[in-house]
């Protein structure tokens, strides 16, 4: 993918999961597991980047972008594994044009396939904001 530095592979010895990762530029990502074995942080040159909330093993319910204040709160709805709502919040919302009210935050609903793949981000009234379409290899 143009623009992405590819990682070093990381040294795994049963099963662990990597502290850190060194990028070909040099620059070193870190990663900070909670109990869960799941990550809670990653940081980049010391400086954290992004922050995982679960709700158990299988289900993100908030991420947050610590450079840009950007933050992504997760909704299941009762027994979905998928969620299927999603809040955006921060400046990119007014950034991106998606709030016409002034707000700061917009609900968008998580459209998914049979499988539970992302099909596509819509507003409340049913726009599309953005959507994924898949071939056999992936998006």
């Amino acid at each position: 993918m143009p623009g992405r530095e590819k990682a070093q592979e990381p040294d795994l010895e049963d099963g662990a999961r990597p502290e850190s990762v060194l990028l070909p530029t040099g620059r070193k990502v870190t990663y900070q597991y909670g109990n869960n074995l799941l990550p809670e942080r990653i940081a980049v040159d010391g400086q954290p980047v992004l922050e995982y909330t679960w709700q158990d093993l299988l289900r993100l319910t908030r991420c947050r972008d610590l450079r840009t204040g950007t933050e992504y709160d997760f909704y299941n709805g009762e027994g979905e594994r998928a969620p299927s709502l999603l809040t955006l919040r921060g400046p990119v919302v007014q950034r991106l044009g998606l709030c016409p009210r002034g707000g700061d935050s917009i609900d968008l609903a998580i459209v998914t396939d049979q499988v539970d793949s992302v099909r596509m981000l819509a507003t409340e009234e049913g726009h599309a904001v953005s959507s994924i379409e898949y071939d056999s290899f992936g998006p």
